[in-house]
């Protein structure tokens, strides 16, 4: 059975990122060698290819910024998904206006047709590409094996999903079981409930990026980060705060550069 999953990710990882930029270019690359959208006359295909490669670079570019406003914010918003496709909208259609100005057509550079050239070429570009990676970015489509009974929890249950850098290192749980991640060495210990128990699953991963691949997870500690869902309580002194999330005994210390960050919890 295929399940599309939205994926429960603050922003998109650097490996998924990756192959999704790459796609989108290849898919460009075919549409403008094969059926020459951009009237390229006799130019050499290899010149062709060059739309595409200023479509990754732009990607790219949008990836990069978004990456690093998140790590300052540390929060997702909406307006980060719309601003990240403003950003490789704009960026991407200069630049292949200008590619086609400058390389293919050997004119300098001039804005005086950038609008009508982004209404005829870009923007119906725009409308097949940019949806597929909206799609790309956000959901997942995952083949589930068929079984006559399913866990009630699990209809209608967000599901994340947290990867590790070993192999086959991939943890999937409904988003309310995860309790807290506590960073041990190389490796990052995952707290989570499984069959209303608690249990806990080691992944080779750096804790920052754990934090990445789920919107909840906030650090709370150098090697502590915690399910802001599950907080129970708020207890410790004020020197040494700590926090308690359900179903464990143990005290969760908070440090003192990340009492601001989840004052509001």
């Amino acid at each position: 059975m295929l399940t599309i999953l939205r994926n429960n990710t603050p922003t998109c990882t650097l490996k998924r990122s990756l192959i999704i930029g790459l796609m989108t270019t290849a898919f460009i690359a075919f549409i403008t060698v094969f059926l020459e959208p951009f009237k390229t006359g006799e130019s050499r295909k290899i010149l062709v290819l060059g739309y595409s490669i200023c479509f990754m670079v732009c990607y790219t570019i949008a990836s990069i910024i978004e990456r690093v406003i998140y790590q300052r914010i540390k929060t997702k918003r909406q307006s980060h998904t719309i601003a990240f496709f403003s950003l490789l909208f704009l960026s991407g259609s200069l630049a292949i206006y200008w590619y086609d100005l400058v390389i293919i057509k050997a004119i300098d550079f001039n804005l005086h047709a950038y609008v009508s050239y982004t209404l005829r070429i870009v923007v119906p570009f725009a409308l097949i590409v940019l949806p597929l990676i909206y799609f790309g970015r956000n959901f997942s489509i995952l083949t589930t094996p068929t079984s006559k009974t399913e866990n009630p929890k699990s209809v209608g249950a967000t599901t994340i999903t947290l990867e590790g850098n070993g192999k086959n290192e991939i943890l999937q749980i409904p988003v309310e079981d995860l309790l807290y991640v506590q960073s041990e060495n190389n490796y990052c210990k995952v707290v989570y409930l499984k069959q209303e128990k608690v249990t806990s699953k080691l992944l080779r991963q750096k804790i920052s990026v754990l934090i990445n691949q789920v919107e909840p997870l906030q650090r709370c500690h150098r090697s502590y980060a915690i399910n802001v869902e599950n907080i129970v309580q708020k207890s410790g002194t004020k020197s040494k705060p700590t926090l308690l999330v359900k179903e464990v005994s143990e005290a969760i210390p908070v440090s003192n550069s990340y009492q601001n960050v989840l004052s509001k919890y």
